[in-house]
């Protein structure tokens, strides 16, 4: 995801409810245009994944990152 987005990832670790199971849950903000490409990525990574596309009305805070060369 890094390498597409550029930015990095939030990950926290947590546990199912029903299951018990011990999860990581991975936090990660992208623009509109790398959703697909990231959640390809993930889904290559991961094929039993769970993912969650929220769009946000607005950003607040260091979200910005130079790009890489």
């Amino acid at each position: 995801i890094f390498n597409i987005a550029h930015h990095g990832i939030t990950r926290l670790e947590c546990r199912g409810e029903y299951s018990r199971k011990n999860h990581y849950l991975l936090l990660a903000t992208i623009n509109a245009n790398q959703r697909y490409e990231v959640i390809d990525a993930v889904r290559r990574a991961d094929p039993q994944s769970f993912i969650s596309v929220n769009s946000v009305e607005k950003i607040v805070g260091n979200y910005h990152q130079e790009p890489l060369e």
